[in-house]
């Protein structure tokens, strides 16, 4: 039977076992840089996209394996060419992986607060929306966004604060509208 300090050894070292098999809350940035998948099932579109979508996999797989910078202005077509063309999921994947190549860009959440709204998750849209006022809190069309899936979820104090970032310019009759 154990003593009292051997168990306490014992429990000590289970214990730093178990934590140090716990995941980390630390991303890999770029693992997430190359999650664009590359294998979406492409038997339900038109040959010419077929066609077009393998091509740009191929263009980034090989930019890739060269570390090629221009990896990800490959990345950028396709990501685009999947949400055309009915892939939101490998879409949105391939934004995540823009944004974390470009973290300084509203471009990459902005499309996919777009994208997440289009498939019906708003609170996602929103989470996304907001990250990308944050990059740049002057871009009126993100606020029109925030200010609908707001109003969408109820959240009519929200969409107010929303709508009034948009007081002036080409969307302020947009946003006097929302309000």
């Amino acid at each position: 039977m154990l003593n009292f300090p051997r168990k306490s050894v014992w429990l000590l070292c289970l214990l730093v076992a178990i934590t140090s098999c716990q995941p980390s809350d630390e991303i890999d940035e770029a693992d997430i840089a190359y999650r664009c998948p590359m294998n979406v099932q492409l038997d339900k579109v038109d040959q010419e996209i077929q066609d077009i979508i393998r091509r740009l996999q191929f263009d980034a797989s090989e930019a890739r394996a060269s570390d090629s910078a221009s990896y990800f202005d490959v990345l950028k077509s396709l990501s685009m060419t999947y949400e055309m063309n009915g892939f939101p999921q490998a879409a949105l994947s391939c934004y995540q992986a823009l944004e974390s190549h470009d973290r300084s860009s509203t471009q990459w959440p902005y499309y996919q607060a777009l994208l997440l709204a289009a498939i019906g998750q708003q609170e996602s849209a929103l989470q996304a929306g907001y990250k990308a006022a944050a990059l740049d809190p002057t871009y009126h069309p993100i606020w029109l966004w925030i200010g609908r899936w707001s109003l969408e979820l109820g959240r009519f104090d929200d969409a107010e604060v929303a709508f009034q970032h948009v007081n002036q310019g080409t969307y302020a009759d947009a946003a006097k509208l929302g309000i």
